[in-house]
């Protein structure tokens, strides 16, 4: 029984890997091959409402792109709606502006393309009253309005913008409130699994602008590799279960760990399965060791603190990859002292 379930997983993953997915765009601005007219400044810097390090002179992360809007009011407010780029399901609505960086957000979880992902709608004016969590929304399916909604502070009028994401979920609900409840935060998680920092993003605007079909699964393995990990552990977590399309060699058996292939901002994008290691024996903790670096990328990566140069200017993992490593294990992450320029 175990490997005929292994077999139709294999097939399923393989079946997932060849579908065709889609996005349409989640406002009426369709000017999306221009950047000038299609994101949104938010500051001093031209465009720089775009995904990355865009923000503060290159020094903080965006993890998602703004998005202008089209159409306004006679006092400036927006009036363009928010749509669903695809067909899914509503796994949260957040309609506290006060309550999250994001403002007043929705997640729409969409489960048919070649891989899960999940489609964040941020800085909301007013959420549609159908869209609450577990409600099923059809593609181009009305779920907002565009504004300027935040925590702590209100978005001026002239910069009021759709944030716009695509990302993955790192943790389950075990794994992530075990991580969130170690750090000592002033404030209780009141978002559960959609908080935004159980997310790992990408770059949308590449899919938006495409006009084809394309694969996600394979669109998020072939991203550039900025750094590859050595993972010990005899853990398989809920993260690979929900993203078979990123794991390669695993037979449905016993595992000694993983090589795990990072972008530079941090999204654990391919993974290979290691077989049992009696060299290394079982670990309680999560162990991981730093075996490859780009140096083209590795800049943008210790900006980015997934990568960080220690002394004699060598190469090691940074906190945010362990933050992501124990999201997703929902454990005490060892980085060890073994790595390379």
């Amino acid at each position: 029984m175990k490997k005929v379930a292994t077999a139709v997983l294999c097939l399923f993953v393989g079946c997932l890997r060849l579908c065709a997915d889609s996005l349409l765009l989640p406002t009426d601005n369709g000017a999306v091959l221009d950047p000038v007219r299609y994101l949104q400044n938010a500051g001093t810097e031209r465009c720089n409402g775009g995904f990355g390090l865009v923000r503060e002179n290159g020094t903080k992360f965006h993890g998602g792109i703004d998005i202008k809007p089209v159409k306004r009011r006679l006092d400036g407010e927006p009036l363009d709606v928010v749509r669903s780029v695809a067909d899914g399901t509503v796994v949260y609505a957040n309609d506290n502006g006060d309550g999250s960086s994001y403002g007043k957000y929705v997640v729409v979880e969409h489960g048919s393309f070649s891989m899960p992902v999940l489609s964040i709608y941020a800085h909301l004016a007013s959420i549609s009253a159908s869209a609450i969590s577990g409600h099923v929304v059809a593609a181009g399916e009305v779920i907002g309005t565009v504004g300027r909604t935040a925590q702590g502070y209100e978005i001026p009028r002239d910069r009021a913008h759709l944030h716009f994401e695509l990302a993955l979920r790192l943790g389950d609900g075990e794994e992530f409130a075990r991580w969130y409840g170690g750090q000592h935060f002033l404030t209780a998680n009141i978002h559960d699994l959609w908080n935004g920092l159980n997310f790992a993003s990408f770059d949308p605007l590449p899919l938006l602008r495409s006009g084809e079909d394309f694969s996600l699964a394979e669109h998020i393995r072939n991203l550039p590799t900025a750094f590859v990990t050595r993972i010990f552990t005899e853990y398989f977590p809920p993260f690979l279960r929900r993203y078979g399309a990123l794991l390669d060699g695993w037979d449905g058996g016993p595992i000694g760990g993983f090589d795990v292939e990072w972008t530079w901002f941090g999204l654990p994008k391919r993974w290979c399965a290691l077989p049992p290691s009696v060299e290394h024996g079982r670990c309680e903790n999560v162990e991981v060791v730093l075996l490859q670096s780009n140096w083209q990328l590795s800049q943008s990566a210790c900006t980015r603190e997934t990568l960080v140069r220690g002394r004699g200017n060598v190469l090691r993992i940074g906190k945010r990859t362990a933050a992501t490593l124990e999201k997703i294990f929902g454990g005490c992450v060892k980085i060890l002292d073994s790595s390379r320029d």
